[in-house]
């Protein structure tokens, strides 16, 4: 598999490349191959950089990025550090890829020991608008700073920061972050004396890297176990841990990774009493730090040479070696690294008879490990502060020195009583685990002999589900085919019956149509007989006779005849209003109009009319007023009104008739004397009903005026209302609203 990723890959991307019409295909497999590549053989990466004119320029600065990784995998950290800072302040650079690149600058720092420079990348890297959206670089920003604050001894901030950058790490599902993070809080666990804890932490993160393909992550984690089993006062399995880490991270050969590999394997063989292997290893990761620059793995590895020079009594090359590590852990800031030099220069100047100088360099290192909040080595100084000070004959400073000692010494055994019980609790929990392994196991086969047994029975309930379902999709067909011819039958029915409605509503209209025309025949054939009987009498008469009648007689002759064929002419004009109105053939045509001379002109009409029955008619009219209105319709309401009021009022009698403005509009009033209307008169004649009652002189008329003016008063959108005068007689208001034009002046009332 790794030779297929390391050679076939390359090869297709350029077999591909060579095809014409083939070169974005190439594109894509070029950038796949060299992110896969990545984590498996970094230099074949660096090789594959030849192929970057293949791409534009959005995807050569992908490409860019993935060189600087891999240069920084294989050693070459300054180059990388170069290329990433381009990437970095290049003002062209697409934001996610300046965004990596400075993350990868600040991962530079962290491990080159530049931890304020680290910290101020961080920050930098957090002000840029694209990671606010993206929280898989946010769950590394804060893994990052967890790290830093643990060098720095914060582990409280830190413990912080890995748990948010776990929650990225969910939240994203990205594996490696995961990883990278249970093993920093498995790390923290350790350090603190939660053995148990730890193992949690490392366990998952060895279930999570089968997810991966990643053999620098599994290095990692193989690494972390042997430094848990070495704490654990295990060397074999320590070791054999530290074989497997050193296996998987010589693949992609990255030199800090396999230089970590080389001191554990250095621990190992320490603690199993070979010195000569431990030294091997220790020189081979020195040479590996040496080449990537990787400080903190410098200042472990001399630390460890140091001891072992002590132990091997070989002074100066001890001293030279411890030194120079002190130099460099002062130089990065690096804490532990410093307080853990000290503690060795303690140790050789005790060696060399120094106690003096011992004692000053333990309280450096004293003081470098309150710093740090790293208190498992007070112990370890405060021996050495008290074996000093007995070679010095200070028993006062060795006994205060023992004291603190053994109070050191107290809270190193509480410590190591909870990490006994955690390990006791833990190969408690693995023995309770396999044995719940072993019963799953069973269970599991159990599980697989009950479902072959229960296919066949699945297999006969899907059999009769489908069935079950062709039945109800029958019956149900059956239920909606009844649903909708009943939903039909109820629209046809709904249907026939308002056709029926309408039918009936029709026949309603006939019926009326044939009432109104029965009652226009009878009017005619009984109000226009009299009238016209009367009319034919009168002319007779004065034809056989005129020549023998007196001129008194005659006039009055003439006067009746004139009455009689005045009567007919406004019967017939009613009859000919009324039919027109049933036949709903009258369109008002509105126009402006002059009140006044409208009923000036209707007055004149009926001014022969009155003068022999010896009336008195008041006019009061408001000159110049006009209304928008059909004049012919008007003038039919005036006449039938003053009609009614001349045939109502006694001789001798009054009619007045006034105009005048109301509010907006106008009204016209025509009131008489007479005996007045009675009261289910009032109410009919506003009701509009068909009303023919005789007058005090016996004239008869058809009933049709009061009706007539109720429609054509309702056309203009007025009002017509009867009332009876205080005095006796009927008084009509008609009041049209629809007023156009006024005058300022009032018009004297006249006869």
């Amino acid at each position: 598999m790794v030779l297929f990723v390391r050679w076939t890959l390359p090869l297709l991307v350029l077999l591909t490349a060579c095809q014409p019409g083939k070169r974005p295909v190439a594109k894509s497999i070029l950038l796949h191959c060299a992110d896969s590549l990545l984590y498996v053989s970094p230099r074949q990466v660096v090789a594959m950089t030849a192929q970057a004119d293949l791409l534009p320029a959005a995807e050569a600065d992908s490409l860019r990025l993935l060189m600087g990784k891999a240069w920084y995998l294989t050693g070459d950290g300054q180059r990388a550090a170069l290329l990433f800072d381009s990437l970095w302040r290049a003002p062209g650079v697409p934001a996610g890829i300046r965004a990596q690149a400075c993350f990868e600058l600040a991962m530079g720092a962290y491990y080159q020991a530049h931890h304020p420079r680290c910290l101020h990348l961080v920050d930098s890297l957090a002000a840029l608008p694209v990671v606010a959206h993206d929280s898989l670089l946010q769950g590394w920003m804060q893994w990052l700073r967890g790290k830093v604050w643990r060098v720095k001894g914060d582990f409280v901030r830190s413990q912080h920061c890995f748990y948010l950058a776990r929650q990225q790490a969910v939240a994203s599902g990205d594996h490696r972050l995961l990883v990278s993070v249970l093993l920093s809080m498995g790390k923290n666990a350790l350090v603190e004396g939660n053995k148990r804890l730890a193992i949690d932490h490392y366990l998952e993160a060895y279930r999570q890297c089968a997810l991966l393909n990643n053999p620098l992550l599994t290095g990692d984690v193989c690494n972390h176990l042997g430094s848990y089993y070495l704490l654990t006062n295990d060397p074999v399995r320590a070791l054999g841990y530290h074989r497997q880490a050193l296996a998987y991270r010589r693949l992609p050969a990255v030199p800090d990774e396999v230089g970590q590999s080389y001191i554990n394997l250095g621990k190992c063989y320490l603690a199993l009493q070979r010195t000569d292997s431990a030294e091997i290893c220790f020189n081979q990761a020195l040479a590996q730090f040496e080449h990537s620059g990787y400080m903190k793995g410098m200042v472990k590895t001399l630390t460890s040479l140091g001891q072992l020079h002590l132990q091997q009594h070989q002074h100066s090359l001890a001293h030279e070696v411890l030194l120079r590590a002190g130099h460099i852990a002062r130089q990065s800031g690096y804490r532990l690294g410093m307080a853990e030099t000290l503690l060795a220069l303690g140790d050789y100047y005790r060696a060399v008879r120094l106690p003096r100088q011992a004692i000053v360099t333990y309280r450096k290192a004293l003081g470098t490990i309150d710093a740090s909040g790293f208190h498992d080595w007070l112990a370890n100084v405060y021996q050495g502060m008290y074996l000093a000070a007995v070679d010095m004959g200070d028993m006062a400073g060795a006994l205060n020195y023992h004291v603190h000692l053994l109070d050191a010494e107290r809270q190193r055994l509480n410590v190591e009583t909870n990490r006994q019980v955690s390990a006791v609790m833990l190969d408690f929990d693995f023995e309770r685990q396999e044995n719940v392994n072993r019963l799953l196991r069973k269970d599991l086969q159990m599980a697989a002999v009950e479902m072959r047994r229960n296919r066949w029975m699945m297999a006969f309930a899907v059999v009769a589900v489908l069935l079950v379902s062709v039945v109800c999709w029958i019956i149900y067909s059956r239920l909606r085919f009844r649903e909708k011819a009943h939903r039909r039958l109820t629209a046809l029915n709904d249907r026939v019956q308002q056709q029926n409605q309408e039918l009936t509503q029709v026949n309603d209209r006939l019926n009326r149509v044939l009432r109104d025309k029965d009652k226009l025949f009878s009017i005619i054939s009984h109000e226009l007989r009299n009238p016209l009987f009367w009319f034919k009498n009168l002319t007779g008469m004065l034809s056989r006779s005129h020549a023998s009648m007196s001129p008194d007689k005659l006039q009055r002759s003439m006067a009746s005849l004139n009455e009689s064929a005045q009567n007919v002419y406004h019967l017939m004009d009613n009859l000919l209003y009324w039919s027109r109105s049933q036949l709903n053939r009258i369109e008002p045509h509105m126009a402006p109009l002059r009140v006044d001379e409208l009923l000036g002109g209707v007055l004149s009409l009926f001014s022969h009319v009155w003068e022999p029955r010896g009336l008195t008619v008041s006019v009061a009219l408001l000159p110049h007023v006009g209304i928008t209105a059909d004049a012919d319709l008007m003038a039919c309401v005036f006449r039938n009104l003053l009609s009614n009021a001349v045939k109502f009022t006694p001789p001798g009698g009054h009619i007045r008739v006034s105009l005048c403005r109301i509010g907006s509009g106008v009204e016209v009033v025509i009131a008489d004397n007479g005996p007045g209307l009675p009261e289910a008169l009032l109410h009919e004649g506003i009701a509009g009903e068909v009303i023919s009652q005789p007058g005090l002189l016996n004239e008869v008329g058809a009933g049709l005026g009061l009706r007539l003016c109720r429609e054509f008063v309702a056309m203009h959108g007025g009002r017509l209302s009867f009332e009876r005068a205080d005095g006796g007689g009927t008084v009509a208001r008609v009041a049209i609203d629809d007023l156009s034009a006024s005058c300022s002046t009032i018009a004297q009332p006249g006869d």
